[in-house]
């Protein structure tokens, strides 16, 4: 076969050849793109999601690459979007989906930053030219969560305190996320149910604070309390899912750290408030 007839085939890789595919094979490719995704600093790894219609689908640092390095600077419209549907196996950033590899890889060509291909197990990875650092990727991460956390706003909340919403909703969504896909069935529906509950119920308290408007901190004192309360049993429970090792230390420690931080702006909250019924 002559070298363009090679080119040819290679790039004749469209939506019939991606063939059907069974649940059961997608949540085995997704699986590995999820681990194959968290060091990934030089691919865009596509998966077939939906054989009979040509969809295929790139996650987490592969779908953040394309989105702002490729899409964006070409001027195509092109969402992240969460995969909730999926109940125990869920990415953490987002996914894009797409009509085919031959899109991508055409995309890829335009930008400049096509490298090279490989096909294994009916996916595609393509190579790019450049190695993105830890910070670059970060960059990346942080722009889209701000994006996905404006269109989750229906309601202006962040006013009271920007950073402490923040917080909230950064650990109630991975609450949510991993309390029911690194868990057992008794587990979840136990220590994680618990642990969602009083976040959850933490971020309701934030909500109920943000519609108070600018009443005086020390009106605002018996909000703050529960809110504290609430964080306060969420340790506790986190204490318990460390003491079982439900969960990796280094997921205990993260989420700690980052409810200790919470606590932490609650309390001078709690201050301010004190400090004013005091004059």
């Amino acid at each position: 076969m002559k070298a363009d007839e090679k080119s040819k085939t290679k790039s004749k890789r469209g939506f019939e050849e991606i063939g059907r595919i069974e649940r059961k094979e997608y949540d085995k490719l997704k699986r590995r793109a999820i681990k194959f995704e968290v060091t990934n600093r030089q691919y865009i790894l596509v998966i077939p999601c939906d054989g009979e219609m040509g969809w295929c689908e790139m996650s987490e640092h592969s779908a953040l690459i394309y989105k702002y390095m490729v899409c964006l600077p070409l001027g195509v419209p092109v969402t992240m979007t969460d995969d909730y549907d999926s109940f125990y196996i869920q990415y953490d950033i987002g996914r894009i989906r797409t009509r085919g590899f031959d899109v991508v890889r055409d995309r890829l060509k335009k930008v400049g930053l096509y490298k090279d291909e490989v096909e294994k197990e009916r996916c595609v990875i393509f190579e790019l030219k450049n190695i993105l650092t830890d910070k670059e990727l970060l960059k990346l991460r942080n722009e889209e969560e701000a994006r996905q956390l404006a269109a989750n706003n229906i309601v202006k909340v962040t006013f009271v305190d920007p950073i402490l919403y923040q917080k909230l909703i950064e650990v109630a969504t991975r609450l949510h996320r991993i309390c029911y896909r690194r868990m057992d069935k008794l587990s979840s529906a136990t220590n994680g149910e618990r642990m969602v509950t009083l976040m959850d119920e933490a971020v309701r308290v934030y909500y109920r604070i943000a519609e108070c408007g600018k009443n005086r901190p020390e009106e605002l004192l018996p909000y703050w309390r529960e809110m504290r309360k609430k964080v306060h049993e969420l340790l506790v429970e986190l204490q318990i899912v460390a003491g079982l090792k439900l969960w990796t230390r280094e997921n205990c420690t993260k989420i700690g750290e980052s409810v200790l931080d919470i606590q932490e702006r609650i309390d001078k909250q709690i201050k301010r408030g004190t400090s004013h019924i005091k004059r």
